[in-house]
């Protein structure tokens, strides 16, 4: 009979070498390890996902990336899905893996990487689609800077000019891996996460978090070459709201993978992929080059789109 538990740290050498290890090429055994990591600091005991064991051998997973953020509403758990794999002898028992998480009413519960067939299926089990509305800066932004803006990076940061909230995130978010920006704007200020993303294309900047996206977007000709110069990239992506609106120059991508959502009062709107297996692996959240050219092009000509 299969049995449903928690992965443990002692899980991963045996979950990794039966369904991790041919998933990506890109991805080596240390970047796995970091989704069954502990990530963020304001929780004491995180879930890394469940195992379906038979007879004592593993034959299913469905690995989470849990963290706890502080909102407007207070704290919130999330809890980011991913890796859903089970032998083909054992599918009928796949949904015994989500059972224990749908049960978490007051969880917001994601899945930005999801594969259509586990889309056809969280549909069904309340989740819905969701968009993250992404742009993409090339080149410099020309537009005259604000005199009295400030921006400072990761180390060079005053700790003492943030939030309880954004600390929490700084913590969370390390230089080893990630690029941490203050950027000041006379009394007002935001903390921004960033990451080099390499996988599958040429080099591109996400923009993962912003913890106050009106400065972002009131300051864009301050930070967009700043930024590519720091991550020796042309491009930058970011979501609508992270950005606080669309950005000057900007490309709206209307072609995106589909992502998934399930939360009982989380607004939709200002979700990110902080503590994911999109920020924690580099994973590019781009569509295909042939869906890129066509965005370019109704760029430059929108109409001509729609001529037989």
């Amino acid at each position: 009979m299969a049995e449903i538990s928690r992965i443990v740290a002692d899980d991963f050498d045996a979950i990794f070498e039966k369904f991790l290890k041919e998933d990506d090429h890109r991805v080596g055994q240390s970047d796995w390890r970091k989704l069954f990591t502990p990530v963020s600091s304001q929780l004491e005991d995180p879930e890394f996902g469940y195992k379906l064991t038979h007879n004592g051998q593993v034959v299913g997973m469905l690995g989470m990336v849990q963290s706890r953020r502080i909102t407007e509403k207070g704290p919130v758990t999330f809890c980011n899905l991913h890796s859903w794999f089970v032998d083909e002898q054992h599918r009928g028992n796949s949904l015994l893996l989500l059972r224990p998480i749908l049960k978490q009413k007051e969880w917001v519960i994601t899945d930005f990487t999801p594969t259509p067939a586990v889309v056809e299926i969280s549909l069904r089990l309340g989740f819905r689609l969701w968009s993250p509305q992404q742009f993409v800066l090339k080149g410099p932004c020309n537009q005259v800077p604000h005199a009295a803006c400030q921006l400072a990076w990761n180390a060079d940061i005053d700790m003492e000019r943030l939030h309880d909230f954004e600390k929490a995130i700084y913590r969370d978010h390390d230089d080893a891996v990630f690029q941490r920006l203050l950027i000041t704007l006379a009394d007002d200020h935001t903390l921004v996460i960033l990451r080099r993303i390499e996988m599958g294309r040429p080099a591109y900047g996400a923009i993962l978090y912003s913890s106050n996206p009106q400065v972002m977007l009131t300051t864009q000709p301050e930070w967009q070459s700043t930024i590519q110069d720091k991550l020796q990239v042309k491009k930058l992506v970011g979501s609508k709201h992270q950005l606080g609106g669309e950005p000057i120059g900007g490309i709206n991508l209307i072609r995106e993978p589909q992502q998934l959502i399930r939360a009982k009062q989380f607004e939709v709107p200002r979700l990110d992929t902080l503590y994911s297996e999109v920020s924690l692996l580099g994973l590019s959240t781009l569509p295909s080059r042939k869906a890129l050219l066509f965005e370019s092009m109704r760029k430059l000509n929108p109409l001509s789109w729609f001529k037989k």
